[in-house]
């Protein structure tokens, strides 16, 4: 489990996509959000929420695209 520091961070950028899910949005930018390396950034976060940012963020888009 992620530390309350690296959670914060990493809901950031989760935030971030959350926010921004119609966007085009780039891995980097998002890891730029929380301040944190690219790598670190995508480790954490699989490691805190289960899955990885990409499978986050298509499956925001897919729950979105279903209400539609």
């Amino acid at each position: 489990m992620a530390t309350n520091f690296q959670f914060k961070k990493i809901s950031v950028g989760r935030d971030y996509i959350a926010d921004h899910y119609t966007d085009a949005l780039c891995l980097n930018d998002i890891a730029n959000q929380s301040h944190l390396s690219l790598y670190h950034f995508s480790r954490v976060f699989k490691k805190t929420f289960g899955e990885t940012p990409h499978a986050f963020l298509m499956r925001l888009r897919m729950e979105k695209a279903k209400t539609m």
